[in-house]
C-alpha cells in the first residue's frame, strides 16, 4: 500500500525577501459526492513568530504560532497568539511548491496484536489514515498523518493512538471554499471504527463566573464513526 512519508515531504515557499522549507505535518483529502473529485490539503509544521534574517533578537514578543494549510489552488495562513483576540487567519493564492514523497510498500496492520508488535519490535515509521463521512453534506474526508504517539499493552492486546496536529473538516461550516472549513486538531482512538478529536478553539479563562480573556487551545471535543487504518513502512 502507498502512504505519505511525512519525514521527507515539504512545502517550499519562494518570496522576495525570504525562501523557506517547512515539513508537512498532515494531509486531508476531501471528496464531495456532487463532483467525485478528491482534493488534498496539507498542514505544515508550526513555527514561532520571528525576526527573519535579523542581526539579533530573532524571537518576536509578544509571540504567536505560525502554521498554515495548503490546498490545490489556495493557502490559509494561521496565527495563534497568546490570547484569542490576536489570532489571525489569512487567505491567498498558492505561490509555492509541495513535495509529497511516499512509501510505496507500506503494510496495513490488521489488528491490535499486529499494532502491538509493530510498535514494540520495529522502528519503522507508522502512518495512520482516518476516514470520516457526513451524509448530509455528501462529503468524505480521509485524514492522513504520522503516528507520533502509540500506546500499547498486552493481556489483552490493546492500542491507543494519540497524535497531531492534523486537520479535520468542520461539517457544520458552509464555506465557499473547502479550505475555510478545515480546523487544527489532535486525534485519539483505540479502535478501528471510531475516532475522537480535540479541536483548537477559543476557550474562556474564567475569574469566577466572568471571563478574563479567551485563549485558543485544543478544547472542543468531537466524536465520529470512522475507519482507522494503521500502516507501517518497513522496507522503505
Amino acid at each position: 500500500m502507498s502512504a505519505i512519508d511525512f519525514s521527507r515531504s515539504y512545502m517550499r515557499w519562494y518570496g522576495e525577501v525570504n525562501n523557506v522549507r517547512i515539513l508537512i505535518d498532515a494531509a486531508c483529502t476531501l471528496t464531495y459526492d456532487s463532483t467525485g473529485r478528491p482534493e488534498s490539503y496539507y498542514l505544515v509544521a508550526p513555527c514561532r513568530a520571528e525576526n527573519t534574517h535579523g542581526d539579533s533578537k530573532l524571537i518576536t514578543t509578544p509571540g504567536y504560532e505560525f502554521c498554515g494549510i495548503w490546498g490545490p489552488e489556495d493557502k490559509r495562513i494561521l496565527r495563534f497568539a497568546w490570547t484569542s483576540d490576536r489570532d489571525d487567519s489569512q487567505y491567498g493564492p498558492r505561490t509555492d511548491t509541495l513535495e509529497i514523497r511516499r512509501f510505496e510498500d507500506a503494510r496495513l496492520l490488521p489488528d491490535a496484536d499486529a499494532v502491538f508488535r509493530a510498535a514494540m519490535e520495529s522502528s519503522a515509521p507508522m502512518v495512520s489514515r482516518t476516514t470520516i463521512r457526513n451524509e448530509r453534506r455528501g462529503l468524505t474526508a480521509v485524514l492522513e498523518y504520522p503516528v507520533n504517539t502509540m500506546n500499547v499493552v498486552d493481556g489483552p492486546m490493546r492500542f491507543q493512538v494519540d497524535t497531531g496536529p492534523l486537520i479535520v473538516p468542520n461539517f457544520n461550516i458552509m464555506a465557499a471554499r473547502p479550505i475555510e472549513s478545515l480546523e487544527v486538531a489532535y486525534v485519539v482512538y483505540n479502535r478501528f471504527d471510531e475516532a475522537e478529536f480535540t479541536v483548537r478553539k477559543p476557550i474562556p479563562i474564567m475569574d469566577g463566573d466572568r471571563p478574563l480573556f479567551f485563549k485558543t487551545d485544543y478544547s472542543e471535543l468531537r466524536n465520529y464513526s470512522a475507519r482507522n487504518e494503521i500502516l507501517i513502512a518497513e522496507g522503505d
